[in-house]
Parts: structure tokens; sequence; C-alpha cells
């Protein structure tokens, strides 16, 4: 997870940290809610990003072919 000093470890994150979201902006934590152990995918990026999420993380998408977003989670990628 990356926050405004650096990267965190999720397990880490609690109530009241900042973190950096998908606008890149800082936003606090109002909620942690624990899932318990999950399968981790590793998602590599085409500019050779990567980085470790589960199977439900929400992605926002383009589809160049259609010409327009979706939000996919990692198992509709997958398929």
């Amino acid at each position: 997870m990356f926050t405004p000093n650096g990267r965190k470890r999720i397990g880490d994150i609690v109530i009241g940290d900042k973190i950096i979201g998908s606008d890149g902006k800082s936003h606090d934590v109002i909620g942690v809610y624990p899932q318990g152990i999950k399968k981790v995918y590793k998602m590599t990026f085409s500019d050779g990003y990567s980085m470790e999420c589960s199977s439900e993380h929400l992605w926002k998408v383009f589809e160049r072919r259609k010409g327009f977003e979706n939000v996919l989670t990692v198992n509709e990628l997958l398929d």
C-alpha cells in the first residue's frame, strides 16, 4: 500500500493512516476490514510496475479496442 511516507504492508494499515488513492491524492483510512488469508496474485503491467492483490481487487481498465473504461476484478481479468 502506498502512503505519503512510502510503502506500508496492507496488514499494518490502521484507521487514521493516510494512503494514496487511485487519483494520486492522499486519503484518510476510515475503516479496516480484515479478510483472513487469501490467495495472492502478482499483477505486472506493460511499464514493468507490479503489485500483489487478491482475486477480488478492483481495477479500472481502458479497453482500447472498445474505447471505454471498465472496472474489473482480478478474476475477470484472468478470464
